[in-house]
């Protein structure tokens, strides 16, 4: 029954063959979905062959050779950089000339924090003149102007001293627990000198929060790093989260983002984007978030999004009739057989990391939203193959899962240590003959593009592997999060080797060192070897499978697991994440947001369906409304589900089986249930006399519901009781996905 199948409207620039490209990893020839190139000659070849290294030259020297540039400047302002669009240049003009009337010095206007220094009324009451001209020879560029979402980078030597500083803590405890005071009192510095206009007094406000902030959500950390103590009173030390909140930088930031001049100017104040990432805590999820996509994609996507939010709160209109150019697309068509290499090749394409991407699928006609979310979904489940061996893999009962599964990681997917070696190596067994580096590339790109698009994974990466991500020291407790058995094991040694430190440094006989056990036993008596646990093939040091673990080197031993679990063993994946994501978007604008909250960003939340919940979320058409009989035994049907059923009925609906961050209230477009004709009425009618087929039939009993996922759009029969319904719509949304084939 064709029914089953999900359907997808066409939007208004539905692609054709002549303008969606073909990703087919085993069509011969086929590169990154572009159409093949002709073999150049010899003589092509060679003309474009890389020409010889050239010697390095100075700015000076590079300035003198440059060709003549026209330049543009304002009365008492310029030259401005050949990037400075009009917009900006006549902004500064503006700015200079208010300064210059008022006669204060306060060039950049922002001194309360608070607007851009110069009303939008008066840059469109007062004509503003341009001056151009040549430059002379040798003379270099000016400055480009500073982009919105830019931030502080600290310089070589303060990068040094940083990593100097860190280095003094010691012990990759004393790191982790410590790193982030260290970092309140040194790196974040450089970002809150940036802001103008701020005081001695406001600096050191700023930084006694942020230590008090890292004290608070690292206090158990800090803690352990002394004697054990009661677990009441580490959490006594933890304030919560929104004991930081300032509501009024969250208010007068919301009003900054509101200015949609200052953003197309590119005249947002610094300490917006500063103040965020050193100090994040200040301010709001939701206001972070609005930050995010303000000034990390570029201008046309903010305003993209500010259009949109700005049609939600009106209702979808009562307001002006702005218009917003559209964004470009770059759609592809992939094999649903051969997601991993279509992905892979997918985001390798030119432009993929600027333009919407747009997915369907070969021998399917639905287009838009609903095949790109069911892309991303399928994507997401497509990494976790076992056969990749890129993830830690937990076993199931006791025993390790099949080969061509895929990965159990019940804390979160996080890297699997891996040698130099085979870390450049194709994987065995793994499809398209990928290599661990091109996998986690390619991750970085599609969580950036998630980002970038508003599309949702479903995948459960580990908080601390985003927290590796950043760039944080991991250590022990970091592992437990991971894997809570083998922490524990490690936390019993490691505890074993400090008592042992301990009484070594106080002189106490060896002997008496020398009888500290492990859970009763000798540590010798353990039989362990230093290779990685659970991995007799990686050897933590040279010939480590012929080195035992005795009393004397049991401290070397845990801090070398620990190292190669969460330190060294995965800097390398965690390297090629972060490139792949630098390709979309700088991993330095996510230092605003904590763990768990770039996860809820990726993946969307859940959240518990209530019938006051779905009353407000829901709309009705086409026959229905909020007091029809199957409304509400649709509403009962929802209300009962849980976790997996939730999933699927998103799944059907929405391409998507998470919701994004905000719930069900987030859903944009709306849940929309409309009222789908019955195939056993005749005519579209029950037959005279009879009640509206809204009211519910048995005609409809044999029919099964379908969607348009790109509207949210589920067509629901009007069925004749809550049982039929709950079982025509379970059996939908378990068999009715894996394709679209209507339109």
């Amino acid at each position: 029954d064709e029914e089953l199948d999900d359907e997808e409207d066409g939007e208004e620039d539905a692609p054709t063959a002549d303008d969606v490209a073909d990703v087919d990893p085993a069509a011969e020839g086929a590169a990154g979905g572009a159409p093949t190139a002709p073999t150049p000659s010899p003589a092509e070849n060679a003309a474009r062959s890389d020409p010889p290294p050239t010697p390095a030259r100075s700015a000076a020297e590079v300035a003198a050779a440059a060709p003549p540039r026209l330049l543009f400047r304002a009365p008492g302002v310029g030259p401005f950089h050949p990037s400075t669009s009009v917009l900006q240049a006549i902004h500064a003009a503006a700015l200079h000339a208010s300064a210059a009337a008022e006669g204060d010095e306060q060039g950049d206007g922002h001194e309360d924090g608070e607007g851009s220094g110069v009303s939008t009324a008066s840059l469109w009451e007062r004509t503003h003149t341009l001056e151009y001209g040549v430059t002379p020879k040798g003379q270099p560029l000016p400055s480009p102007p500073p982009s919105s979402g830019s931030a502080a980078v600290l310089s070589s030597e303060e990068t040094a001293d940083a990593a100097e500083a860190l280095a003094a803590l010691g012990s990759v405890e004393r790191r982790a627990a410590l790193g982030g005071v260290l970092s309140a009192l040194r790196g974040k510095l450089c970002d809150r000198e940036s802001v103008a206009n701020v005081s001695d007094a406001t600096r050191s406000i700023l930084t006694v929060l942020s230590v008090l902030h890292t004290v608070s959500t690292s206090a158990s950390r800090i803690i352990n790093l002394g004697e054990q103590v009661d677990d009441v009173k580490v959490t006594a030390l933890s304030l919560p989260a929104d004991a930081f909140l300032s509501s009024k930088l969250a208010g007068k930031m919301v009003r900054q983002l509101q200015d949609t001049l200052a953003l197309c100017s590119g005249s947002l104040p610094t300490w917006c984007t500063t103040l965020a990432r050193a100090c994040p805590f200040l301010f709001p999820f939701e206001v972070r978030q609005q930050l995010f996509y303000c000034t990390t994609f570029g201008l046309a996507r903010a305003l993209h999004r500010m259009h949109g939010q700005s049609q939600d709160n009106n209702g979808g209109g009562g307001g002006r009739d702005l218009r917003v150019g559209r964004l470009q697309r770059q759609k592809v068509r992939v094999s649903r057989q051969r997601i991993l290499e279509s992905a892979m090749k997918v985001y390798e394409m030119p432009g993929a990391h600027k333009m919407v991407l747009e997915v369907e699928f070969f021998n399917e006609v639905g287009t838009g939203t609903g095949p790109t979310l069911e892309f991303y979904t399928l994507m997401s489940k497509e990494v976790t193959q076992r056969s990749l061996k890129a993830w830690r893999d937990a076993p199931v009962d006791g025993k390790p899962g099949p080969a061509d599964g895929f990965v159990n990681a019940p804390h979160g997917l996080f890297p699997s240590p891996v040698s130099a070696k085979d870390f450049d190596a194709t994987v065995p067994g793994a499809p398209g003959g990928i290599k661990r580096g091109d996998l986690f590339r390619m991750l970085g790109r599609a969580v950036g593009k998630a980002l970038q698009d508003g599309r949702l994974l479903d995948m459960a990466l580990s908080p601390v592997f985003f927290r590796a991500v950043s760039g944080r020291t991991l250590a022990l407790d970091d592992l437990a999060e991971v894997d809570p058995e083998l922490g524990r094991t490690l936390s019993q040694l490691s505890a074993a080797a400090k008592r042992i430190d301990a009484l070594k440094r106080s002189g106490a006989a060896e002997k008496e060192w020398r009888a500290i056990t492990v859970g009763g036993a000798a540590v010798e008596d353990l039989c362990l070897t230093f290779t990685l646990p659970g991995d007799d093939t990686f050897e933590l040091m040279p010939g480590g499978a012929e080195v035992a673990v005795t009393v004397e080197n049991l401290g070397d031993y845990v801090a070398a697991v620990v190292d190669a679990s969460v330190g060294g063993g995965i800097s390398r994946q965690l390297d090629a994440f972060r490139g792949g994501l630098a390709d979309v978007l700088p991993p330095a604008a996510l230092g605003m947001f904590t763990e768990p909250e770039i996860d809820r960003m990726l993946c969307g939340q859940g959240q518990a369906w209530t019938p006051e919940l779905l009353g407000e979320c829901m709309t009705y058409d086409h026959g229905y409304n909020a007091q029809s009989p199957p409304i509400k035994a649709l509403v009962e049907v929802m209300c009962g589900y849980g976790p997996e059923e939730q999933r699927a009925f998103l799944r059907f609906v929405t391409g998507a089986p998470r919701l994004p961050p905000g719930g069900l209230a987030a859903l944009q477009p709306r849940l929309t249930v409309v009222c789908k004709q019955p195939s056993g009425a005749a005519g579209g009618a029950a037959g005279a006399g009879s009640q509206p087929l809204s009211s519910g039939t048995t005609l409809a009993d044999a029919d099964l519901p379908s969607a348009m996922t790109c509207a949210s759009y589920l067509k629901l029969p009007p069925y004749s009781c809550v049982d039929v319904l709950k079982e025509r719509l379970g059996y939908a949304i378990t068999e009715g996905i894996g394709s679209f084939d209507l339109s």
